[in-house]
């Protein structure tokens, strides 16, 4: 099993990264797309049922409800717990990661407060 600070140091090292852990700015080039809409997993129900209604699906097509199958693994508990596992200077690598803090700003999330520290 792979510890969280042996996948920050892989994730860090990785040259190219592998495409599940590429940067989403790199991956999809979504500046160069004239999006209509960006829904966020934070709020996909309404999103989605905004989506289905604009389109104009019928009333009995419905997006699967992500609190059915709750995973909470970006409760403030669980980020502790991993970020907790990371050394200083780890820690201030990926924090610094150009880009992770890229792709963060291009869809306007922050790092939570349950994890941040002086760096």
């Amino acid at each position: 099993m792979v510890s969280f600070p042996q996948f920050v140091t892989y994730y860090l090292q990785a040259s190219p990264k592998n495409i599940h852990w590429e940067d989403m700015n790199k991956l999809c080039d979504p500046c160069t797309v004239d999006y209509d809409f960006i829904g966020y997993y934070e709020t996909l129900k309404p999103d989605s049922d905004y989506i289905l209604n604009l389109i104009r699906a019928p009333n009995s097509t419905r997006f699967p409800d992500p609190q059915k199958s709750p995973t909470h693994s970006s409760s403030d508990d669980s980020l502790r717990n991993y970020y907790s596992q990371l050394a200083g200077e780890q820690f201030k690598r990926l924090s610094q990661n150009e880009g992770l803090v890229t792709d963060l700003e291009l869809f306007n999330y922050f790092m939570p407060e349950a994890i941040k520290r002086e760096i």
